[in-house]
């Protein structure tokens, strides 16, 4: 049976991690797999790249921790 992922980013998709005070712009450059229920996005900003859980990102560049 094929596995199917439930992915909420793509890549190429702008996002910002919610806890960066800064909220630089980031560009998710890969989908990582780890098991039908489980995906981190490796997520590319300046020159660094670093893994993220979907509930650490976000679309909106002004998220809010609070909602």
């Amino acid at each position: 049976m094929p596995l199917k992922i439930d992915n909420k980013f793509n890549i190429k998709d702008f996002v910002y991690v919610i806890t960066d005070p800064d909220q630089n712009k980031g560009v998710v450059v890969a989908i990582i797999v780890h098991d039908e229920k489980c995906l981190t996005y490796k997520v590319s900003i300046g020159s660094e790249t670093q893994e993220y859980y979907d509930f650490e990102l976000s679309t909106d560049k002004t998220y809010n921790l609070s909602n």
